[in-house]
């Protein structure tokens, strides 16, 4: 079993990544929604979150459980401007969404500057990992039950679950899991700080 890292490495790696953001971000604050614990980060918007776990990968600490990520469906709103800059990469890649829509983990981009973007921000799909096609992210399976997870972390449902998925239509949306385990396809703030965004890293 790992174990997770101490409180005194996240008070260092919170510098490094205040210093990160000064000097590679113009200190935009957007990237700087974000609280750190004793297990690392206990609070995020998606930028900062994102960004924060391309530092831990580049520093390479050890393995990194998140809890989130962004759906791109296949409509124009919310967030237009993500959408399409997200939809231009996605047809240049050729992922193509196959009847469903695309789920981004924090592996699969990068927080690159953008003046033109809402916040300044904006996201770049990396090359080493295609998306997740996930077609129970849906509006037409919102409030459905689940009981547990498929291998890639989407919802089996199942009417006697204890779980809920809470979902709807709409172009760039975060997914999140609550504390009580539902999971959240809905909020289309992505720039809020969100107390259910959760990084933990361990070592062995």
């Amino acid at each position: 079993m790992g174990c997770i890292l101490d409180k005194t490495f996240f008070d260092n790696f919170h510098q490094r990544y205040n210093e990160t953001v000064k000097l590679n971000y113009g200190d935009n604050p957007s990237l700087k929604k974000i609280s750190f614990g004793k297990d690392g980060v206990i609070s995020s918007n998606i930028y900062s979150a994102i960004l924060a776990y391309n530092l831990f990968e580049k520093e390479a600490v050890g393995r990194i459980l998140t809890n989130f990520g962004l759906v791109l469906g296949n409509e124009k709103f919310p967030n237009e401007y993500l959408v399409k800059k997200l939809m231009k990469q996605v047809k240049e890649k050729e992922f193509g969404f196959q009847n469903s829509v695309l789920v981004f983990g924090p592996p699969n981009l990068e927080i690159i500057l953008d003046k033109k973007a809402p916040e300044g921000l904006a996201f770049k799909i990396k090359d080493n990992l295609p998306p997740i096609f996930s077609p129970q992210l849906v509006s037409g399976n919102n409030k459905k039950k689940f009981k547990n997870l498929d291998e890639i972390g989407m919802p089996i449902f199942d009417e006697g679950g204890d779980k809920t998925l809470y979902v709807r239509g709409g172009g760039l949306l975060k997914l999140c899991e609550s504390e009580h385990k539902d999971l959240y396809c809905w909020d289309s703030n992505l720039n809020k700080e969100d107390e259910n965004i959760k990084l933990v890293v361990f070592v062995d």
